[in-house]
């Protein structure tokens, strides 16, 4: 051997070994044998030597090392991706996967035509239980049109009433003049197979959470979910029935601790959606204004959003729901419906400053126009 390569051997490449040997093998297949050979005599059989040893040695060809560093250099690196391409990807995914957000009642759709792929969109108002309504018409109309989709609700009041899901699954159907899948014996479902048709509402997942330290943990596992679990059904909706219960206690105008952890849930939530292409709804509260609400079309507005002005950046998305001042306007004079207005007042990419009336009998929307 010599005296440059006992050189490097005993001062600059690290003992050979045979794994590093068979990398190198494997890594310059193309190379004919006698330079591998020549390349494990030397104990230049590290790909790190090779890669980034800054002088090259005398007793090899530039032209060869230079051949030898591009192709461990190809073989060693992640494939190259460009950044346009990649958004564009991501575009057109969440194209094909979005479906729109709606309720079935075609008056409150005409201002929800537009929304729905990875966004967050706010349900504001001072009656609660409307806005539980008009979110649970949403995932269970969607339910029963896409088979393979499901929806995660998460509940942080504890007031979530299955029977509702189940009267608004009777009135799509009636009004589908469809009938919904009745409960069959075991005998029957393993005679049935696949064949069995499945009910909608199977595909509605409940979560509970009652402060933010809860909903941190189901956010974790929702992700961990959508990471590993690539064979259930798709999810398009994640619901939180209400957002205000979780983040008003926090709320201070002495201390910016809780703005900065609702900020920082809003943000994970945000890049979920557009992680993993899904909608994003959640419940928000209402609080009394000295004057009527100026981002309302109508003066007997006289509450605003809860949760003050941090969370109007935090959403895309905002929908607000006032009630009317009397039934007056509605097609026959009945006590037990009321009426109400959505006016969409805020958005940041599509056009708002919509509105529309509709009215609701028990827990179920009808037309009030």
């Amino acid at each position: 051997m010599s005296v440059i390569a006992r050189y490097m051997q005993g001062h600059i490449c690290p003992p050979s070994s045979p794994f590093l040997i068979m990398d190198l093998r494997l890594l310059l297949h193309d190379l004919p044998s006698e330079v591998l050979v020549s390349l494990e005599n030397l104990s230049l059989d590290d790909p790190s030597v090779l890669l980034f040893q800054p002088v090259i040695p005398p007793y090899i060809r530039p032209s060869v090392a230079h051949k030898i560093r591009k192709q461990l250099a190809r073989t060693l690196s992640a494939p190259g991706s460009r950044g346009d391409y990649e958004h564009l990807h991501k575009e057109a995914t969440s194209r094909q996967h979005d479906s729109g957000i709606y309720t079935g009642l075609p008056s409150l759709d005409n201002i929800l035509r537009g929304l729905g792929g990875p966004c967050i969109v706010e349900f504001a108002g001072s009656t609660r239980s409307v806005i539980s309504t008009i979110l649970l018409h949403l995932a269970v109309h969607h339910l029963t049109r896409h088979s393979s989709s499901s929806v995660l609700w998460i509940d942080t009041t504890g007031t979530f009433d299955g029977s509702d899901a189940e009267n608004i699954l009777e009135s799509l159907h009636s009004d589908d003049k469809l009938q919904r899948p009745s409960v069959v014996k075991k005998e029957e479902e393993e005679a049935l197979g696949s064949s069995l048709p499945v009910d909608p509402l199977d595909r509605l997942q409940i979560a509970h959470s009652v402060d933010t330290s809860e909903l941190l943990s189901v956010l974790d596992l929702l992700r961990t979910y959508l990471t590993t679990d690539q064979t259930s059904d798709t999810l398009r909706y994640v619901i939180i029935d209400s957002i205000n219960t979780l983040f008003s206690p926090n709320l201070s105008s002495t201390s910016s601790h809780g703005h900065a952890v609702m900020s920082s849930i809003m943000h994970q939530l945000s890049l979920l959606a557009r992680t993993f292409v899904f909608t994003v709804l959640v419940s928000n509260g209402s609080v009394p204004t000295m004057s009527h609400n100026p981002a309302s079309s109508f003066c007997f507005s006289r509450s605003k959003p809860a949760l003050g002005p941090t969370f109007t950046f935090l959403t895309d998305d905002t929908i607000w729901l006032t009630q009317a001042p009397d039934n007056k306007l509605l097609p026959q004079d009945d006590p037990k419906a009321d009426l109400y207005i959505a006016e969409h007042i805020r958005s940041r990419t599509k056009r708002s400053r919509s509105w529309t009336l509709f009215c609701v009998r028990g827990r179920i929307l009808e037309d009030g126009s």
